[in-house]
């Protein structure tokens, strides 16, 4: 059996050259992935309770199968995934004109993907999942 992987919630990240948005499956859908057999390993949000700043929000939710197959997918209620946002490789970020150089990037699904790759944003973990909201 291998452990596969799947994130739920959004992340946004922000700076003086670029604005990201990474929409994933909505985390309401934990509970429905839940009684398909997914178990949840991770829950992880900023901004929390006396913190404020940083990098960034996020609210993601990581969830877990086990299977036989390298990919696994579990038909949910339709919902919109995708990313929006602008990234411009300029030498002086005063020249990101965001109306120019944003982009929408979404589609609509109704199945949750569980694939053995952990996601980006949980790999500083090291599998050792845990919130960053108690750093």
């Amino acid at each position: 059996m291998k452990k596969l992987y799947s994130l739920l919630g959004y992340v946004e990240s922000w700076g003086a050259k670029h604005l990201k948005k990474q929409f994933f499956a909505p985390e309401i859908l934990s509970e429905e992935l839940i009684k398909a057999g997914a178990k949840i390993e991770c829950s992880c949000h900023y901004p929390c309770i006396n913190k404020l700043g940083g990098q960034g929000r996020y609210s993601v939710t990581l969830v877990s199968i086990e299977s036989d197959e390298d990919r696994v997918e579990i038909p949910v209620p339709p919902y919109e995934t995708g990313s929006e946002g602008y990234d411009v490789a300029l030498a002086d970020p005063w020249d990101a004109d965001p109306r120019k150089h944003y982009q929408e990037d979404y589609s609509t699904t109704n199945v949750v993907e569980f694939t053995s790759d952990i996601p980006e944003f949980c790999r500083a973990c090291n599998r050792d999942f845990y919130c960053t909201c108690y750093d």
